[in-house]
């Protein structure tokens, strides 16, 4: 393609350059898909930093590439039955923007792509173990991750790893079925409550200033 596109007469500048950034990713996406990825999704580095290079590939998507779908759900598909993830999750607690990825940069996407049941359930692993391993209630009765190293087992709660993050955030998913119901109405008010408790509790103005 030409090094610039130009506007026509009339077009927003705006919409002329997401036309050739779009176009751009076109031609970059296809080199990785075919002649760097492998069948298991793997591109060459190792899972945790391929998925990254997922993040750019949704506009593709949703504009109807085929094979960038394809390839996104072999690399999605791959990463969670890696050696690396153990109930839906990284095997080994490590910080939070890490030990996320493999879960975060793929799932979600395939679960809204798709609507697919099996993809949609998996999201459900992260919400038990936030309820049930990650996250319990601080001296102020709110509600916080006790560490931002986290894995499927155990969540590090030695100094300095027992700290509640922002990125937290990016390790639990809302999980529903496909028609649009919930499996477990229940378990998943409670999730949505501590959900609400943990966002609105101003735990961090809590920890620095007792009298908050």
């Amino acid at each position: 393609m030409p090094r610039r596109v130009h506007s026509p007469p009339g077009a927003p500048t705006w919409s002329t350059a997401q036309f050739e950034a779009l176009q751009r990713l076109r031609q970059v996406a296809p080199f990785w898909i075919d002649q760097r990825q492998i069948p298991n999704g793997e591109l060459g580095g190792k899972p945790d930093d391929d998925v990254e290079t997922l993040r750019w590939w949704p506009a593709l998507m949703f504009s109807g590439d085929r094979q960038a779908i394809a390839a996104f759900g072999r690399m999605a598909e791959g990463a969670w039955f890696s050696r690396h993830l153990h109930r839906g999750y990284s095997r080994v607690p490590r910080d939070v923007e890490h030990s996320s990825e493999f879960v975060a940069d793929t799932v979600p996407m395939m679960a809204f792509l798709t609507r697919s049941e099996e993809w949609i359930d998996r999201l459900a692993w992260s919400h038990g173990h936030r309820r049930d391993l990650w996250t319990g209630c601080n001296a102020h009765g709110d509600l916080q991750f006790k560490s931002a190293w986290i894995g499927a087992t155990e969540s590090v709660s030695t100094p300095p790893r027992n700290r509640d993050l922002a990125m937290n955030a990016r390790a639990t998913y809302r999980s529903q079925s496909g028609n649009g119901r919930f499996s477990s109405v229940s378990s998943e008010n409670q999730l949505q409550s501590s959900s609400q408790q943990w966002k609105c509790g101003q735990t961090w103005l809590c920890e620095i200033n007792p009298s908050t």
